[in-house]
């Protein structure tokens, strides 16, 4: 275990162990989740596919699996040890995540990513549930801001490894598992599901923090404290629930478009996509540090309130970047979205947590990605998928399909949280000690 003893700008050196581990098993779940988006016109060569079917492979076969799960296993991390959870978690997804070596069908292929899903929903809840109870309020944007780098690290990872595996899998010669032989991708996905395995015990070299107590005379039970807060929380998980659609609609269709669009190979985007990814991960770190002295400084709506401003400058990005005529320009401006606007969940869970109580935060947690999952990560594959295939009618107008997504959702996001800002202002002046009083216009 590490020392608890010594701290590190206030907080523990246990507790920023603890972050680097779950910021680790974060970063390998989107390595695995998205390393299949490398892959999307290999597979539908050798198994005969379509854009459709593939958003459905990439979105609700994970998402829907992911989005019912959260909830029993958000139930889970405020009943019982989160370290176990988590665990349970990472040793699911990544045997799912190999079972895509031995998929052979659409069907097959549907499966292994909703089994996918289901590790992966036991993680982030647990994970929120630790980093709340184990930093103080003043570190907690900034806490929540470097684990969600794991999404941009992840998300590098899967760039830069699936071009590296493709482009050498072919010097292998034939590659054969329980004698079946496997195409290039397959070969992919199955070194990349072997990591978890071992990188899942080390959530059992740091101590599990104790739950803090609620603040005085708010609701301890979930269905009374969401009535007592159902505006706020409504509005903001509509606000981010639009905003979700975004980056599983760029990850998942950009490697494509730029194929498509601009000819490039696996191994040019994916390292071009990876170096992107790594910046925009931390620039997160930076704007978690804006966020928490904006919110020292009285700015209490800081954690939406900066994410708007964020939103309102990058809208045109969105719209524009798909009709550009070459690859290093659009490049730019696909860097320029990802540093700035995405992603979101930190800020949406660093506002929740300044309102809800340690006890009820698993499941509010899960919630919220329940309806992000169900939305989002579902949805986000299929509407870019759909657009392309029966609407623009052109496989080559991928880009017109995701700006077309952007656009209207993050409009839709900006209107959302704009508009909640009062009403989170009151609920954390309320949390601060106030008293459990309705919040009124």
């Amino acid at each position: 275990m590490v020392n608890r003893g010594r701290t590190f700008f206030g907080v523990e050196a246990g507790g920023w162990w603890m972050l680097f581990i779950l910021w680790l098993l974060y970063a390998v779940s989107f390595l695995e989740r998205y390393i299949v988006t490398m892959l999307i016109d290999p597979i539908k060569h050798d198994l005969g596919l379509t854009d459709l079917q593939m958003g459905l492979i990439l979105g609700p076969a994970f998402a829907i699996c992911y989005a019912l799960a959260t909830v029993p296993l958000g139930w889970a991390a405020d009943r019982f040890s989160r370290r176990h959870v988590i665990f349970g978690g990472v040793a699911v997804w990544s045997l799912a995540t190999m079972s895509v070596a031995v998929a052979r069908t659409f069907g097959g292929l549907f499966a292994a990513r909703a089994g996918v899903g289901l590790g992966e929903a036991a993680l982030t809840p647990s994970a929120y549930s630790l980093i709340a109870d184990r930093f103080p309020r003043q570190r907690l944007t900034i806490a929540f801001a470097i684990f969600q780098t794991g999404v941009k690290f992840g998300s590098a990872a899967a760039f830069i490894v699936g071009g590296f595996l493709l482009a050498h899998a072919d010097t292998l010669g034939d590659i054969s598992i329980f004698g079946h032989e496997l195409y290039r991708w397959q070969f992919v996905m199955l070194v990349a599901g072997a990591p978890g395995f071992v990188l899942g015990i080390l959530v059992f070299t740091f101590h599990e923090p104790a739950r803090s107590a609620p603040p005085a005379a708010t609701p301890e039970r979930l269905l009374p404290f969401l009535k007592f807060r159902r505006r706020l929380i409504v509005q903001l998980t509509i606000g981010f629930t639009f905003m979700s659609i975004c980056p599983v609609a760029l990850t998942t269709w950009v490697p494509t478009f730029i194929s498509r669009q601009y000819g490039w190979t696996p191994v040019e985007y994916g390292t071009a996509l990876g170096i992107i990814n790594i910046l925009a991960g931390v620039t997160v770190v930076l704007k978690g540090g804006i966020v928490d002295w904006l919110f020292a400084r009285g700015m209490t709506d800081a954690h939406v309130r900066f994410y708007c401003w964020l939103l309102v400058a990058t809208l045109p990005v969105a719209c524009g970047a798909f009709f550009v005529p070459d690859a290093p320009l659009f490049l730019g401006l696909y860097g320029l979205l990802q540093l700035v606007v995405i992603p979101y969940t930190f800020y949406a869970n660093a506002a929740m947590t300044m309102v809800v109580p340690s006890a009820l935060r698993g499941r509010v947690f899960a919630i919220q990605l329940l309806v992000f999952n169900m939305v989002g990560a579902a949805t986000g594959p299929v509407i870019v998928g759909f657009l392309t295939d029966r609407v623009f009618g052109d496989t080559a107008k991928v880009g017109q399909s995701i700006a077309l997504t952007l656009g209207v959702c993050m409009t839709a996001a900006l209107i959302c949280l704009w508009t909640v800002l009062g009403e989170l202002r009151r609920a954390i002046a309320h949390a601060n000690g106030s008293g459990y009083q309705p919040v009124t216009e």
